[in-house]
C-alpha cells in the first residue's frame, strides 16, 4: 500500500459527524422566530385596521340595529357573561397533551 492510499484510507476512516454549535443554532432559531412573530403581528395589525375601517364605514347602517341588540343583550347579557366565564375557566384548567420530544440518534 502506498502512502497516498494510506492517507486516503485514514481520511475516509474519519467520517464522524461534524460538531454542532448549539449557541449558533439557538441564535439562528431565535432570529427566525422573531421574524415570524413580527410578520404575524403586522398581518394581525393590518387585519384589525381593515376591520375597523369596515365597521367605521358601516356605522350609519348598523346604528339602528344597536338599539334592538341592546334590548336583547339586556336580558341575555348576564347569562352570556356567566357562560363566557365558565368557558374561560374550563379552557385554562383543562390539561393539554404535550408533544413528545424528538429522539436524537
Amino acid at each position: 500500500m502506498t502512502d497516498a492510499e494510506k492517507t486516503l484510507e485514514a481520511f475516509f476512516a474519519d467520517d464522524g459527524l461534524p460538531a454542532r454549535d448549539q449557541a449558533f443554532t439557538h441564535a439562528v432559531m431565535r432570529r427566525a422566530a422573531a421574524r415570524r412573530l413580527r410578520a404575524e403581528l403586522l398581518s394581525l395589525a393590518g387585519a384589525s385596521l381593515l376591520g375597523a375601517l369596515v365597521l367605521w364605514g358601516l356605522a350609519p347602517w348598523l346604528q339602528p340595529m344597536l338599539g334592538w341588540s341592546a334590548r336583547l343583550l339586556e336580558a341575555a347579557g348576564p347569562s352570556l357573561g356567566v357562560l363566557g366565564l365558565v368557558g374561560t375557566v374550563v379552557w385554562f384548567t383543562t390539561p393539554r397533551p404535550q408533544p413528545e420530544a424528538p429522539v436524537s440518534t
